[in-house]
């Protein structure tokens, strides 16, 4: 039974979200990447650099990600219609 499960699982497609953050704050997400999966098989993948609502940054030194590496890229709001498009139909 279980390695049926296990079957039924890598049968399907699922998106595999990640986000790097400017600051402690829930908001201020600096970059996305999102992978898809078909069948175990990564079938797409797409990272944007977004800029977060201030020009706040304290984790540049975990992620290497900088106002000036954003302060021209477009919101959360402006790619996530992207993104949403490239997990649509996924559990």
């Amino acid at each position: 039974m279980a390695r049926r499960r296990n079957s039924e699982r890598s049968n399907r497609a699922f998106a595999a979200i990640d986000f790097e953050t400017a600051n402690p704050s829930r908001d201020s997400a600096c970059a996305v990447a999102l992978v898809r999966v078909n069948a175990g098989v990564i079938v797409q993948k797409r990272q944007w650099l977004i800029r977060p609502p201030t020009d706040e940054f304290s984790f540049t030194g975990i992620h290497g990600i900088s106002w000036s590496d954003v302060r021209d890229q477009p919101t959360f709001a402006d790619v996530w219609l992207e993104a949403e498009r490239l997990a649509a139909d996924v559990e």
